[in-house]
């Protein structure tokens, strides 16, 4: 399993969200509802504790998120 490297999300005076990291189309969590997305800032995993590797998903060699206890699929808007 990869180790994530996750950072802490500047909130400028909002209350925090703990962790965060880069998402790309293709990982896993960026069809998961579970995702706080922010295009061009790091993302939060609404099911992650504060810690820094607290991301429920699994990680392929590439930092990818390849499967997740937790993943549930975005409601689609039709």
């Amino acid at each position: 399993m990869t180790t994530l490297h996750i950072q802490d999300i500047p909130t400028d005076g909002a209350p925090p969200v703990c962790a965060g990291r880069s998402i790309s189309d293709d990982d896993l969590c960026a069809s998961c509802q579970h995702l706080d997305y922010r295009p061009g800032h790091l993302s939060a995993c609404l099911l992650s504790g504060c810690g820094r590797d607290d991301w429920p998903s699994e990680l392929d060699a590439n930092g990818y998120s390849v499967a997740c206890s937790g993943y549930e699929r975005e409601k689609s808007l039709d």
